[in-house]
């Protein structure tokens, strides 16, 4: 799946989503994102749902234009807000067993983050780790 980026012929931020079938070679479009973001980072959260997480949808204008967190319903096509967003941007998520953990980025002055977060699933909340990362680079 493809979930929102930059416009091809524009410098703007797009909620699209299309699901890519690599072997048909075919590009379905799907319900949208509820808002528009690029710089942002997703997992699969579990069979149906995926996490998709901060970004931005103004490329001229990061630090305020950050987006609410939203869980993706890949068979209904619909989105809910994260109760708690992330807030960050050029961050990666990443799952470790039934883990999802928010690394580095940025927040909305611009400026590294070396927290890491962890996302739990029964509240749709982010907690801090009790480990930090080495380095904010």
């Amino acid at each position: 799946m493809l979930l929102g980026g930059i416009s091809f012929d524009s410098n703007i931020a797009v909620n699209s989503v299309m699901t890519v079938n690599a072997v048909k070679l075919t590009v379905v479009l799907q319900k949208s994102l509820l808002y528009p973001r690029c710089h942002h980072s997703c997992e699969v959260l579990n069979e149906t749902s995926l996490l998709i997480s901060g970004g931005f949808s103004d490329p001229m204008n990061p630090g305020t234009s950050i987006v609410t967190d939203e869980i993706y319903n890949m068979e209904t096509g619909e989105s809910q807000e994260v109760s708690s967003s992330l807030g960050r941007y050029d961050h990666t998520l990443i799952r470790l067993q039934d883990s999802i953990f928010a690394l580095g980025g940025q927040v909305a002055s611009g400026s590294p983050v070396s927290t890491v977060e962890k996302f739990e699933s029964s509240s749709s909340s982010w907690s801090r780790h009790p480990e930090d990362l080495l380095s904010t680079a």
